[in-house]
């Protein structure tokens, strides 16, 4: 069970600047029902003294509303459960991964990228590449433009395909890690500042929380 509960299991370890407790008899439904069907919280769990929340209010107000309730037998399998920074919202994600078994997925079948046709370096890239394999294959040429290869010309059309793959293959390669390290840059400061918040909340360090949050997500529309 994952989702924003509304209300936290522990109000000395899961809230902050709250003046009294909210939702007082869903508190013990919440520890009953965990008890009954052999939940746990998986994320408080591995935490155990950590003070992180995953919901910012209003009078500096912070708590940890969401959260995933497993099962325990599912322990074991976790490898990963996180709260993730947020972005136009007063709500972290939250995050669960689980590994049931330990083989690596392999290459998936490769595809092009159209949004690549946009990329003015992208088409210089490919167009340099087919100026540069007709001038490899080239034995003459003549008036008009046309040309005679030194292979067959359908060979030459498979072989300039293939070159023109290879070459959008790296370039998108060159670009994803370029995007990843950009993303992961901005993804970065904005977990900083929201830890940073959580230990030390202010109104000027909530603004600029909002501002970099608002560049995180221009970045990943234009990527």
């Amino acid at each position: 069970m994952v989702g924003d509960w509304n209300v936290v299991q522990d109000y000395e370890i899961d809230t902050a600047n709250y003046r009294s407790q909210n939702n007082t008899k869903a508190q013990p439904q919440i520890i009953d029902m965990k008890n009954s069907l052999d939940l746990i919280d998986i994320w408080r769990a591995i935490n155990p003294d950590t003070k992180r929340y995953t919901w910012r209010g209003p009078d500096l107000k912070q708590s940890r509303l969401d959260h995933f309730l497993i099962s325990s037998d599912f322990e074991p399998f976790v490898k990963i459960v996180d709260i993730e920074i947020s972005y136009r919202s007063d709500h972290s994600p939250v995050c669960l991964a689980l590994q049931f078994y330990n083989q690596t997925k392999g290459r998936s079948t490769w595809k092009f990228n159209d949004s690549l046709l946009h990329d003015k370096e992208y088409v210089t890239e490919v167009k340099k590449c087919i100026v540069e394999t007709v001038d490899q294959y080239t034995l003459s040429s003549f008036e008009g433009n046309d040309i005679e290869l030194s292979i067959n010309p359908q060979m030459f059309w498979e072989l300039l395909k293939c070159m023109i793959r290879s070459k959008t293959i790296s370039y998108s390669s060159f670009l994803k890690k370029k995007n990843q390290s950009l993303k992961i840059e901005y993804e970065k400061n904005v977990h900083t500042l929201q830890l940073n918040y959580e230990s030390n909340p202010s109104e000027a360090l909530g603004n600029k929380i909002k501002q970099t949050e608002d560049d995180l997500e221009m970045f990943r529309e234009k990527s």
